[in-house]
């Protein structure tokens, strides 16, 4: 899907950060690290694809130096300023309800993919997530892992 709508249909935000993750990381973004896949099915909460969030999340992190520690409400608003304007406001629930949950759920996932570790009440960035220099490499591992 990434390949896709980077090379074939490319919106205004996708070749944006098409550009931005070759500049800072030298990858495409189909050579994303695995963390950045949502493999758990969740609400809708953004007008773009999830993973390009996560992707964003991603390279927002890695500005930062091995060890940084974040507060928790200092890691929730640097969650939520990643692509801000794209975060959907539902009509019959409080908007950060269903944003507090995905918040939440990716917390958990690079905690288990071990990018973060929580302290008490703080989050420190422990390892940079791996990027793929391929692709199909990335595949063939999640095919072998499945």
């Amino acid at each position: 899907m990434l390949k896709k709508k980077q090379y074939h249909f490319p919106s205004k935000k996708i070749r944006e950060l098409s550009l931005t993750t070759l500049r800072l990381t030298g990858h495409a973004l189909s050579e994303c690290p695995l963390v950045c896949h949502d493999l758990i099915a969740s609400w809708p909460a953004m007008s773009i694809p999830i993973i390009i969030w996560r992707i964003g999340v991603i390279l927002e992190i890695e500005k930062f130096p091995l060890f940084y520690s974040w507060g928790n409400k200092e890691w929730k608003n640097l969650l939520i300023k990643v692509n801000k304007s794209d975060w959907l406001f539902p009509g019959c629930l409080p908007p950060e309800t269903i944003r507090n949950i995905i918040i939440n759920q990716y917390t958990n996932e690079l905690i288990a993919f071990k990018v973060i570790c929580r302290e008490d009440n703080h989050l420190i960035l422990i390892h940079r997530p791996q990027w793929f220099n391929d692709a199909q490499l990335k595949l063939q591992l999640v095919k072998r892992r499945s």
